[in-house]
């Protein structure tokens, strides 16, 4: 579980890490347009091309974090303690499977005392 927060955690810094490389391109690109003597409708058309490119690296950008978080989420097909413990008995874990019809019997349990009909009828 650790291991898994660990690399999604690792996925998300560099996808944020990459984010923030394109605007800090975008932000240069501006600036160095501004720093041009241009007339000023060729300017506007510059600054619409480089916010297209901005939206298209950002675009990319997620794309791959996305593919890259779908791949770690499937490498570890379950998300907490009882997902692990139905991957485990899948897998053919006997003492996992035991866990989980003792947690079923308990649940089983607890709904049948709340079943009980009231002496108020």
């Amino acid at each position: 579980m650790q291991e898994r927060q660990g690399k999604l955690d690792a996925s998300r810094q560099q996808s944020a890490q990459d984010m923030q490389a394109v605007m800090n391109w975008a932000d240069a690109e501006r600036m160095a347009l501004d720093r041009r003597i241009l007339p000023h409708s060729t300017k506007i058309k510059l600054r619409q091309l480089v916010n297209v490119k901005q939206r298209q690296a950002i675009v990319d950008v997620r794309e791959v974090s996305n593919t890259n978080l779908q791949a770690i989420r499937q490498s570890y097909p379950y998300h907490n303690w009882n997902g692990y413990l139905k991957w485990q008995a899948e897998q053919g874990n006997k003492t996992a499977l035991e866990v989980l019809r003792s947690k079923a019997a308990k649940n089983n349990a607890a709904e049948a005392d709340q079943e009980k009909p009231s002496r108020h009828e």
